[in-house]
């Protein structure tokens, strides 16, 4: 099967002008798609609100569940496979949808925050595979960019469980959308458990980011990490997910996406 074309996603998203501001405007609504398991009526529902984050964030209150605990990541992985597999929705259409999360491809300013965003790497000719819809905790700047841990390069089980390690990091309250990881480049290689990092570790110049970023809050975190909104070219996913297995085994650090 061929991999989708490049798109930018904030212009594709785009509604018509004026429609945005109807009160009944909810989004475009899939004309035929159908849910099987019963988790919820219809995951068009859902997927067709502005803000996903914030309808299923009210979905999970309902559940009882604490935030943050593995019952919880349990319980987003789910509903992702369920929600995208009954749909024809897009990740892209329901995640980037949010504009009050957007901003400028230069505004990255907070060390240890989660952004999601367009790339298109200058050095892509060369780079074996790459992703260009990147889900990056930001580690650090560099003096045209910055260094950040593509999650998407770690195959779901392993994610998860690079994840809950990074996240005992985080600096403040899960629920202020300004706290953050708090991890450096030296610590990751340092640490045994942090061994996970080594495929993820990526290289990002702010000119090749071809979209504005969404800055994702820490109490979306857990849903953000299992959306299945990587995007490999030149690689199909498994692919990519057996090599960084094989670069754990070895111990050998990612390539950079310049």
């Amino acid at each position: 099967m061929p991999e989708p074309e490049e798109t930018n996603f904030e212009d594709e998203l785009s509604p018509p002008p004026g429609i945005q501001d109807s009160p009944f405007y909810w989004g475009p609504v899939s004309a035929q798609s159908s849910y099987k398991t019963g988790r919820i009526g219809s995951p068009d529902v859902i997927l067709s609100r502005k803000n996903i984050f914030d309808a299923l964030d009210e979905m999970f209150k309902d559940t009882g569940i604490r935030r943050g605990s593995m019952e919880a990541m349990k319980w987003f992985r789910e509903l992702v496979r369920e929600m995208f597999e009954g749909t024809e929705l897009s990740p892209e259409e329901t995640v980037l949808r949010d504009r009050t999360r957007l901003i400028q491809k230069s505004g990255y300013k907070r060390l240890g925050g989660m952004y999601l965003f367009n790339y298109r790497p200058k050095t892509r000719a060369k780079l074996k595979y790459y992703d260009v819809v990147p889900l990056i905790f930001l580690l650090n700047y560099t003096k045209d960019g910055f260094m950040g841990l593509n999650f998407h390069y770690l195959p779901p089980k392993m994610r998860e469980r690079f994840f809950m390690l990074v996240k005992r990091h985080m600096k403040g309250n899960i629920n202020n959308k300004w706290s953050r990881i708090e991890l450096t480049y030296e610590l990751l290689k340092k640490r045994k458990e942090f061994r996970y990092y080594r495929p993820c570790i990526k290289r990002y110049k702010t000119k090749y980011i071809g979209s504005r970023m969404l800055h994702i809050y820490p109490k979306d975190w857990d849903f953000a990490i299992h959306l299945p909104i990587h995007r490999f070219k030149k690689a199909y996913k498994n692919q990519v997910w057996v090599e960084s297995r094989q670069k754990l085994v070895e111990e050998r650090a990612g390539s950079a996406e310049l």
